[in-house]
């Protein structure tokens, strides 16, 4: 788990697990983006509205992880 404090875009935090990576990029909005490591090495391809198991089950982890007592997150 990565957790840029401060980024051109703002905040960011990711998450990459079995192949994929979810990409926080609005919580409030509920704006999260995934993509395919394995095949889409270059993140072209959005695919959060396609499979969102998987963004459900990375997205609780995140969360899990950020609320945390961990100094360093």
């Amino acid at each position: 788990m990565v957790n840029n404090r401060n980024t051109r875009m703002g905040r960011t935090v990711l998450i990459a697990k079995d192949g994929r990576k979810l990409v926080e990029l609005d919580r409030k909005k509920n704006d999260f983006q995934l993509y395919n490591l394995k095949n889409d090495n270059e993140e072209r391809y959005k695919l959060a509205a396609q499979y969102p198991e998987p963004v459900s089950a990375l997205k609780t982890f995140l969360l899990r992880e950020l609320n945390s007592a961990r100094p360093d997150l």
